[in-house]
């Protein structure tokens, strides 16, 4: 359908055309599930019919105000209006309850090794030698 087909008509024939096109596209993605469809043209062309119907609706209600929408069918004027009512104050909130703070876990160090200290670290590092790594691994071939 051409834009100025669309133009053309009123608001409630696009609708009614929109409508139309989307039971079309429903049906086509159907279809192509159940079996591969020959003309997928019919897609696209629906997609961008309603593309079109979608853009007039939406200049028409840019051009009646602000408060209209382009999907929005035409309402009937209500009736009674809802009268504000005024709500109850709120009551003033209860000062929050301080949960007792837990007690602090120290770790406990494993029982099997006594601790050492800083001298008897250093020395044994002082009297274990230093080996090239290179000739531990050439004497590891076999």
């Amino acid at each position: 359908m051409k834009i100025k087909d669309i133009r053309s008509k009123s608001d409630a024939e696009l609708r009614e055309e929109m409508e139309r096109l989307r039971r079309e596209l429903y049906n086509l993605r159907a279809q192509a599930v159940s079996n591969p469809t020959e003309d997928t043209t019919r897609f696209r062309e629906s997609r961008r019919t309603v593309a079109r119907i979608l853009t007039v609706l939406a200049e028409r209600a840019r051009a009646a105000g602000p408060a209209a929408s382009p999907l929005a069918a035409p309402k009937a004027p209500k009736t009674a209006q809802k009268q504000k009512t005024e709500k109850p104050a709120k009551a003033e909130k209860k000062p929050a309850v301080q949960k007792p703070e837990k007690a602090v876990k120290t770790e406990k160090k494993p029982a099997g090794k006594p601790e050492k200290s800083e001298k008897s670290e250093k020395s044994e590092k002082a009297e274990k030698p230093k080996t090239d790594r290179k000739s531990e691994k050439k004497g590891q071939k076999g």
